[in-house]
Formats: structure tokens, sequence, C-alpha cells
């Protein structure tokens, strides 16, 4: 054997031997882990503000939209979903309206309206439901958002010094089952641009102070972050809280944003890409009308943060626009539209 048939023969050895002790690590005694098909890691992702109860009128009593709430729930088709204003009687009655519809695991019942040391209710409370067909549960909890811009768990604290209208972010770190990959899902609520003017605040104030204890909250997290939201913001310039939007951005990726800039959104989320249904107590216009050409009326946004060692990848986006009729009129089930997008676990 010549001297360069000789040098390649060894060369061509330790390249196999390193590859068997790759697999051997990678797979262990059944050796190498087989790749996992895209499509095993696929996963839909819903975010909805369902409108609590007392802010209804009589046409969208629960008893009248019922039925259509569940059709909704059914067209999201989500593996994950996130809730916002959910009061009292949804944290009861939402397994039910969506039974049937997904193998639904639900973590809805967070109170977070503070009276004393020992008491809790429900008021605009978060939460959210996953598919225990693809999703396992690590670990969950949640918070409360204070004043100084940073989050709690103690309920005295936050009586103390919370934002207005008690506002939470409930999180969950799940397990996805094909891939045994873990993403943290959080359910938030923002305040409105005027809440808690009355109590010195700044207008816009309240929404920056949640901005940043949110992207505090996120800042170290070694996995992707998905968040489903009514943040009460736009990217419009006049928007009161286009501020506070702006923080949110400096840790997150909007879904939307991002799909629309890969040229993936067809013309109807491009035109009707407002997510206020225009049904509720204040106001009724027909929906297709009322976010018609109103990009300032997009104010449920779902966003993402990706880890260094792998991430998730929007792939569409859509709104649901299900309505029905009292009286000839239509109307939603909520003031606002839910918002599905269809991500890839890479």
């Amino acid at each position: 054997m010549g001297k360069y048939t000789k040098n390649c023969f060894i060369s061509m050895l330790l390249l196999a031997t390193a590859l068997m002790v790759s697999c051997k690590k990678t797979g262990g005694s059944d050796g190498p882990v087989t790749p996992v098909d895209p499509s095993d890691t696929l996963f839909r992702f819903a975010s909805y503000n369902i409108l609590v109860n007392d802010g209804r009128r009589t046409e969208m009593a629960l008893d009248k939209c019922r039925n259509c709430f569940s059709q909704v729930f059914s067209e999201c088709d989500a593996d994950i979903i996130c809730f916002n204003e959910i009061d009292a009687t949804f944290a009861t009655q939402l397994p039910s309206i969506a039974s049937g519809i997904k193998n639904y695991i639900w973590d809805i019942a967070n109170p977070n309206k503070v009276v004393d040391a020992s008491t809790l209710e429900y008021y605009y409370s978060n939460g959210l439901a996953y598919n225990s067909k693809k999703f396992k549960l690590v670990s969950r909890g949640m918070y409360w958002y204070l004043k100084d811009g940073t989050y709690t768990s103690d309920r005295m604290t936050a009586y103390s010094s919370h934002v207005p209208k008690s506002c939470t972010l409930v999180w969950t770190k799940l397990k996805h089952i094909n891939s045994s990959r873990q993403l943290c899902v959080i359910s938030t609520h923002f305040p409105l641009s005027t809440d808690g003017e009355s109590s010195g605040y700044k207008t816009g104030e309240a929404h920056k102070i949640c901005a940043t204890a949110l992207n505090s909250f996120v800042q170290n997290m070694s996995m992707p972050c998905i968040v489903g939201a009514d943040f009460n913001s736009s990217t419009s310039k006049t928007d009161a809280n286009a501020a506070g939007h702006a923080i949110l951005l400096q840790k997150w990726t909007d879904a939307y944003d991002y799909l629309k800039a890969q040229g993936k959104l067809n013309q109807t989320y491009i035109t009707y890409c407002g997510t206020m249904s225009g049904s509720s107590a204040k106001y009724h216009y027909d929906v297709d009308e009322y976010t018609k050409d109103h990009p300032e009326r997009r104010i449920d946004h779902i966003m993402y943060r990706n880890a260094q060692t792998y991430s998730v990848v929007p792939r569409s986006y859509k709104s649901i626009m299900t309505g029905y009729k009292v009286s000839g009129e239509s109307f939603c089930p909520s003031d606002h539209l839910p918002i599905v997008v269809e991500f890839v676990l890479r």
C-alpha cells in the first residue's frame, strides 16, 4: 500500500469511527435518533379575547352565542389557544362549550383580583388550553405586573402595587411530544392607554410598564416563547400605546408582520387585519365594514421569541370572522376576532 493510499485509508477509518461515536452519543444504545418529520412538528396557535359577560349587550348573552362560540373554536382548530377576559362564568363554561373539539387540558382557573389576604376574584383573567395529544405539561404559573416594571406571584405584593385592572401573565412550559422540545406559552392582557390615569399614570404608561415586565420575564429563556395577547396596542403612530408596542418589539417578533414581509399573507388578511369584531355593549358594526382598512384595530397579537438551539417559525395566519344573527342583525360572540397562526418547530 503506497503512502498516499495508506493515508487515505487511515483518514476514512478515522471518519467512520467518528461517525459511529457521534451516532452512539445521539441515539444511545438504541442507535441513531431518527430525524423528526417536519409534519410532526406543525401546531396551530390561537389567541382570543372572549369578552367578559358584564361587557355584553343583550344580543350577545351566552345563551344566544354559545353555539357560535363552539363553531369558532372548531374553526380555530388550535393545538394551543390563549384566552383573555375570562370571568367566573367562562372559567366554568369554556370546557363544555369547546367539548369534543380537541383533547384539551384547561388552564383557565386563574382569578386575578386580590380582595384580601385569602380571596381572589376573576377580573379580566387570562388562561389557555392545549392539546394533550401534542403537548405535555412541564410547569406553569401566574404573575401580576407591578408598577415598577417587574412582576410577582405573591398576591399581597400584587394587592399593594399591581398595575391597573390586575393585569397578569399566565405562563405554561410545554413539551412537544413528538420532538421532545419545550416551549413557553404566555397568555396576557395589557391595559388601555387611559388605564391608571386617575392614579397618577401618564397616558400609555401602564402599557409600557407591562411591556417592560413581560420582556424581562422571557429575557433568559432557553426555549422558544409564544405569547397570545390582547395587547391593546397597534403599530399606528397615533396610538397612545405605540411606545409600549415598540418596547415589545425589542424582544418579540409579530407573527403577522413576519408573514406579511415574507409575502405569505393573502389580500384578505392584509385588508381585514382588524381583530376587533365590532360587536360589544358600546357599538355594533358589520364585521367586514368595521375591520376593513383599519390596521389600528389589530390589537390582538401572536408574537414569538426564539432560543439559540431551536426555533418556532410561522407558516400561516388567519382570523376567524364567524358570526350569528339575532333579529336579522349580525353579531360575533365577542368584540374581538380570534387569530390563528400555524407554527413549525425547527
